[in-house]
């Protein structure tokens, strides 16, 4: 065997180990707390949140899988919404933003970081979804983005607007101030959170 194979050989089986790839901050694939007091059901028996207002996303184009991916951001415990064309296909996955430290808060102080920040995701009648708790990078290193979610049986298979309803953001900012480890809570009043939305239809 020649010198150049046993190379590509050595090569593989490094690459196949996983070595190099960051580990994951936080272990995923686990669901929130149960929800607040203020939370409600729908007529489908799906749990709402009702805190009022949201924000506007900002979208930034197609990514390199031409999907879109939107900013997505909002203040406390409060939804915000993202508009996008469907017909058959429709594939959401969320990644957490860093807390975006500029300004203060309604009440008058700087706005708490956070490094974990999850959601639940809405299409139409369909339940809620939620995300796993998100590392963000707050201590370096890479990222988190959730699972994909298919939502493709929630829509009709003819091409129209579907709204996405990103809600009930739960972080661990509280936790982040005091100790480790401690449970993740709703978003405080007053506190801001951003994350990314990338978007995959067939109508793009």
């Amino acid at each position: 065997m020649s010198k150049r194979v046993v190379f590509g050989l050595i090569i593989l089986a490094f690459a196949s180990s996983g070595c190099g790839i960051y580990p994951s901050q936080q272990g995923t694939g686990r669901a929130f707390a149960k929800k607040g007091a203020t939370d409600t059901v729908d007529g489908s028996g799906n749990e709402m949140d009702t805190h009022s207002g949201s924000s506007t996303p900002q979208s930034h184009g197609a990514s390199a899988s031409g999907a879109q991916t939107f900013k997505v951001s909002g203040v406390g415990y409060n939804s915000t919404t993202v508009s996008v064309i469907a017909g058959r296909v429709l594939k959401i996955k969320f990644s957490p933003g860093m807390q975006e430290l500029s300004g203060t808060t309604s009440s008058g102080t700087e706005p708490l970081p956070y490094s974990i920040l999850g959601v639940y995701i809405k299409v139409g009648n369909a339940a809620a979804r939620p995300t796993p708790p998100l590392y963000n990078g707050y201590y370096g290193g890479t990222t988190e983005t959730s699972p994909e979610m298919d939502f493709s049986s929630a829509i009709s298979g003819d091409p129209k607007q579907v709204t996405i309803t990103i809600q009930q953001p739960n972080n661990n900012a509280i936790c982040l101030q005091r100790y480790t480890g401690c449970p993740y809570s709703h978003v405080q009043t007053g506190e801001p959170w951003n994350g990314t939305l990338t978007v995959e239809t067939d109508a793009n």
